[in-house]
């Protein structure tokens, strides 16, 4: 689902949030938000998988965590740990807050990256009480999104979180 981000957003979207979030790599069971948190962070996965504490549905690749908090900022209605190795990058919910209400194009785009994103859940649901597909993420694609440029911007982000390396944290 990383593309549906990706391909959403402008470079300059994509440069702001490399500019304002963390990359933080975790280990197996790692928790990164606990139910009940305040003003829990976003996330976006960038490697690997996040599971929801209290269910177990699962986050990977180009997914947010940390959506309902943000648009309705209340506490954390569920924790997330790392099923595995992982790598997020971590953006303070109140930042993004803030750059939704200054910037009428950025939140534009932002809000219909997560209805599309809603909407793949709902399609992957579906197909899969259906016998359809696995449920495999990965697989999804969005109409008129270029995989190249989803690829070269997903390439900058992570140059950017590299350089410098005051923006990795390591847990």
């Amino acid at each position: 689902m990383l593309e549906y981000i990706l391909g959403t957003l402008t470079d300059a979207d994509v440069e702001w949030l490399s500019d304002h979030g963390e990359c933080r790599e975790l280990v197996a069971g790692e928790a990164v938000t606990r139910q009940g948190d305040p003003d829990p962070d976003l996330l976006l996965v960038l490697e690997g998988r996040l599971r929801q504490s209290d269910d177990g549905l699962r986050f990977g690749p180009g997914e947010l965590v940390g959506l309902v908090s943000l648009l309705d900022g209340g506490p954390s209605p569920a924790g997330f740990e790392a099923e595995d190795r992982a790598m997020v990058m971590v953006f303070e919910a109140a930042a993004v807050r803030d750059r939704l209400g200054l910037d009428i194009g950025f939140a534009a785009r932002f809000y219909r990256a997560l209805a599309v994103i809603e909407a793949a859940r709902w399609r992957i649901r579906e197909e899969g009480a259906e016998g359809g597909r696995d449920g495999d993420r990965s697989e999804m694609t969005s109409d008129g999104v270029s995989v190249g440029l989803v690829e070269d911007r997903l390439r900058r982000l992570v140059r950017r979180l590299a350089d410098p390396p005051t923006h990795v944290v390591n847990a």
